[in-house]
Parts: C-alpha cells; sequence; structure tokens
C-alpha cells in the first residue's frame, strides 16, 4: 500500500495549483527582492524572514507566521511530503511562484536544498501587547548587538530556558536577518520580541511596569550567581565590544559579570546570556519550591 506522499506527487501538486503559480525570471523585480531578503540586505519595513527547506516550513507552520511569497523547483524537489506542506503554503501565500533549478540557485546558497522558499512575516510586539504574565517574568533585552548570528543564539537559549520576551534596543543588524534565524534553530518564530528605538524608551517602559533591571557587564566585581532575581526583571545584554549603552547606568539598575578563570575577560555574549537565562530560572525555580 502507498503512504499518502506517495499518492500526491509534485506533479499532482503543479497541476492542482497552477493557476496560483507563476514563473520567476532571476532578472524580475520579485527575484531581486527575494535575493536582497536572503542575502541579509532589505529595510522593506515589512519584518520578512527567510524559510529554507522543510524544518523551517513545518517551524512556521508551526508557529502560525503569515506567508508572504511561497517558491518551489520541482527539479530538486526530492523528499516525501514536499508536495502535501507545498499544497499548505500556496495556499497560505500571498504569492506563489515556480522557478528554475538555476534561479533557484542564484536565490538561496543553503546548503543541500530542499527545492522550496518562502518569505513569511515575523511577529513583532508593541510594548502594550506584552503584559507580565506574572510577578516571577523574565526578559532579556538585547542593546546594539551587530551580529546577527548572536541573535539568533540568545533567542533559541531563551526559547530553551523560558525567557517570556527579548527586547531589542538599538541593533546594529536585524532579527530577521538569515543568519539570526538559522541560529535561532525556529525560536525567533516562537520567542516574542518587543523592538524600541533606542535604551532610554526601553528602560521607561520596563521601570514603569515594576522590572528590575541587571546588566551584564565583565567589568564588575558581583557575580551573577550571587543574586537572587526575586519578582520581575530584566536582564540587559550589550553590544559585542562596547557593552550596554550609557542609559542603563543611572544608578537604579545593577550591574554583575561572570567570573572569567582564564586569559580572556568575558565570554561571547551568546554564551553568556544562555548561562544567565539558565542561572536565573533555576533560582526563581527554587524560590517557588520554597513556597
Amino acid at each position: 500500500m502507498k503512504s499518502k506522499y506517495e499518492t500526491y506527487t509534485i506533479d499532482d501538486f503543479l497541476s492542482a495549483h497552477a493557476n496560483k503559480l507563476e514563473p520567476l525570471g532571476q532578472k524580475s523585480e520579485a527575484a531581486r527582492q527575494i535575493i536582497r531578503i536572503c542575502n541579509g540586505k532589505t529595510d522593506d519595513g515589512e519584518d520578512l524572514v527567510v524559510l529554507h527547506g522543510l524544518w523551517a516550513h513545518e517551524k512556521a507552520l508551526a508557529a502560525g507566521l503569515s506567508v508572504h511569497s511561497f517558491l518551489i523547483c520541482p527539479a530538486i524537489v526530492k523528499w516525501p511530503g514536499a508536495a502535501d506542506i507545498s499544497a499548505r503554503f500556496v495556499g497560505m501565500a500571498e504569492r506563489g511562484y515556480v522557478i528554475s533549478e538555476r534561479t533557484f540557485a542564484r536565490i538561496s546558497d543553503y546548503g543541500d536544498p530542499d527545492g522550496i522558499l518562502s518569505l513569511a512575516r515575523l511577529p513583532m510586539r508593541k510594548p502594550g501587547d506584552f503584559p507580565a504574565k506574572t510577578n516571577d517574568s523574565v526578559v532579556f533585552v538585547l542593546d546594539g548587538l551587530v551580529k546577527p548570528g548572536n541573535v539568533g543564539v540568545i533567542l533559541r537559549s531563551c526559547d530553551g530556558a523560558g525567557v517570556d520576551a527579548v527586547m531589542t534596543c538599538h541593533l546594529r543588524t536585524r532579527v530577521t536577518h538569515p543568519n539570526a534565524v538559522k541560529a535561532s534553530m525556529g525560536a525567533a518564530f516562537t520567542v516574542p520580541i518587543v523592538p524600541f528605538a533606542h535604551a532610554e524608551a526601553c528602560k521607561a517602559w520596563l521601570t514603569r511596569n515594576g522590572y528590575a533591571i541587571y546588566i551584564a557587564d565583565p567589568k564588575v566585581e558581583t557575580r551573577y550567581d550571587q543574586l537572587s532575581y526575586a519578582g520581575k526583571i530584566a536582564v540587559v545584554m550589550g553590544n559585542e565590544h562596547a557593552g550596554a549603552s550609557g542609559a542603563w547606568y543611572d544608578g537604579s539598575a545593577e550591574a554583575f559579570a561572570i567570573p572569567m578563570r582564564g586569559a580572556c575577560d568575558s565570554l561571547n555574549v551568546s554564551v553568556a546570556a544562555a548561562i544567565l537565562a539558565y542561572e536565573i530560572q533555576k533560582k526563581k525555580a527554587g524560590a517557588r519550591a520554597k513556597d
């Protein structure tokens, strides 16, 4: 007996959805836009992220992302289930394209391509959309980060540790950058992201909503594991080289460091964020167990 994937093929999909798929050439404006987004060079304001292959498409489906464009290259689609998930995405997408292998190679340099690619919208929250669920809420603030890979890994760590949201300010990259999305392993689709234009606005919102603010700073004496992290807290992770903005250092926040035992003076910001996220949740779980 054939499986459902064998009975619904790519040829069946192409025949059933021919009216929703238009050819896309390399020199078309749509192709140029997609290439810009895939290269992380767009500022179109739509918060579009690139979905490469089956795994990313399944993650986006589970997260309920809206789909801007769906592309398929029938010549390189080989895996079971391709027709089924393609049918779902072309039904959701505002635009659908069928492209040649040559065009697909120009658009996507993703290793071992699955033959499908989509642009989806990453939901960005406004501060008012993020009410603290409990008096134990934990948020991380990314202030001035430059490298998209660091942003993505921090999102992944925050997802794993159960952090409630990630706020951003002064970013020198974009949360939607392909390298950030790839490094997040799908966490960019699910962790609430709240952008602020600058640190002062973010700090004012946190203070107004009763958050204690902590700053990760390798230059201070207080150790990260010496604090209780009671109540609602926000942890500021600063720029990879310069650290957190001066706006955070007005005397109302507490800075701490992760001790270094060797020759290096600090950890990579994404490694530090992972350590802190899990330490904070461990402290909070311990405090709840005592109540």
